[in-house]
């Protein structure tokens, strides 16, 4: 029975992400105008990587398939997560926040980007490699988490948590300011 390409959990915590520099000038966004330009950019990238899931899980293996052809399946099926978050992160660098949002958004930002270099390192890397095969060939839970270092890695789980912090940032002067916010 051919297995099915998952590890679309990994891309999805990255992919929903990267915010902008900048801040405050006289260019700047409403509260209002903000939050629904960052709202239709995270909606379009959620409909991308919502593509690349389906497109990867959709993608069989066979059980006898050497190591090169499940590397090659695995970066056909997510080579375009990489091409998605860099047009992400230059959409939201693009943004222009206003003063009340300049910090959280600043945060985001850099959070975003440096999961996005990480993702992009990686899926560059021999460790990738190592990691797709490990990933396709496990047999058991224990395997599974064995193969998936990267997605617990230090550096990954720090800018997870910068995000996180930014994104509830954002709800909260959203909340207040009774700006309906989608989210990050």
């Amino acid at each position: 029975m051919p297995r099915l390409i998952t590890p679309v959990a990994l891309l999805s915590a990255t992919i929903f992400s990267f915010a902008c520099d900048g801040g405050g000038g006289s260019d700047a966004l409403t509260l209002a105008e903000y939050f629904a330009e960052v709202d239709e950019i995270m909606t379009e990238a959620r409909g991308a990587s919502a593509t690349i899931s389906a497109n990867t899980q959709l993608t069989p293996i066979a059980p006898n398939a050497s190591d090169e052809q499940i590397i090659e399946t695995y970066r056909e099926g997510l080579g375009p997560a990489v091409d998605a978050l860099q047009s992400l992160s230059r959409q939201l660098n693009d943004v222009e926040p206003p003063d009340e949002v300049e910090a959280a958004h600043g945060t985001l930002t850099e959070a975003f980007e440096e999961q996005a270099d990480l993702f992009e390192a990686w899926f560059s890397s021999d460790e990738f490699d190592q990691y797709v095969v490990a990933f396709s060939r496990a047999d058991s839970y224990e395997d599974l988490q064995a193969a998936s270092e990267f997605a617990a890695g230090e550096g990954m789980r720090e800018a997870e948590e910068a995000q996180d912090a930014a994104c509830d940032s954002l709800a909260a002067v959203a909340d207040a300011n009774e700006i309906t916010f989608e989210g990050c």
